[in-house]
């Protein structure tokens, strides 16, 4: 059965100015099942690298107060009318300062929201999971078809029988076909971004491939962590395709 549900991604911003940010939780509310809960990065360490001015006991203690807010029980004391429709808007209203929340509304999802929590978590928190318990490519691009069947979007998914060809025959590892352009999902962490050059030139290449075959190809950036470096190479990947933020996605629909 079909659900409607309203989901938010939690970053932290240390200096707007920067705008340099980190995916630190997932929020999903659904009223018909009269769900709330969040997930919350347990890798502190992962906050202290990324600032290294941050105190990282206050941060924890932190946490458990949005774990709290954010999780409801019909025993719960807490004074959550769950059943709104706007609940997610109102509870997130107040934070400001270094805490940015983005709402997506209008989803409909298959999963039960126990699983579907969990999915958020290992989509947008893929970084702060332990690398052998980390999803798989093949079940991080379902839960973005998922998305796109909620939203009634005509999708193909491209593997290794329908994969595009360059210019030499080499195979264009895209992952997803809609509306006549491809579509191809890239994750940045600070774990990887000083090795990334070399992928985005490739990248570069095959935008530049693509435009000579009249292909459109349409960049898909899981900033897991958005500094000067990841900025680069939106910038480059721009240069010769379109390019668009996760926290974006839905919208671009």
């Amino acid at each position: 059965m079909k659900r409607k549900v309203k989901y938010a991604i939690m970053q932290y911003i240390p200096n707007y100015e920067r705008d340099e940010r980190i995916n630190v939780a997932v929020i999903l509310h659904s009223p018909q099942d009269e769900y709330l809960n969040i997930k919350l990065i347990s890798n502190t360490k992962r906050l202290t690298k990324f600032d290294d001015e941050l105190d990282a006991n206050f941060m924890k203690a932190y946490f458990k107060s949005l774990g709290n807010s954010f999780t409801y029980s019909p025993l719960s004391t807490n004074e959550i009318d769950i059943k709104k429709d706007n609940l997610l808007e109102e509870m997130t209203y107040n934070y400001v300062n270094q805490f940015r929340f983005k709402i997506y509304d209008d989803i409909s999802i298959e999963s039960s929201c126990e699983s579907f929590i969990e999915k958020l978590k290992d989509n947008y928190l893929y970084f702060d999971i332990k690398k052998e318990k980390r999803v798989s490519e093949r079940d991080s691009k379902e839960f973005f078809a998922e998305l796109l069947r909620g939203k009634s979007i005509s999708y193909e998914i491209i593997g290794s029988n329908n994969s595009i060809l360059g210019n030499y025959d080499e195979k264009i590892n895209v992952d997803f076909r809609i509306n006549n352009k491809y579509y191809k999902i890239i994750n940045f962490n600070q774990n990887n971004i000083d090795k990334y050059t070399p992928t985005i030139k490739m990248w570069m290449l095959n935008s530049i491939e693509l435009k000579e075959k009249k292909e459109e190809l349409v960049f898909v950036i899981n900033e897991q962590v958005l500094n000067e470096k990841t900025d680069i190479f939106i910038k480059m990947l721009s240069k010769y395709a379109k390019v668009i933020k996760m926290d974006e996605f839905n919208d671009y629909f």
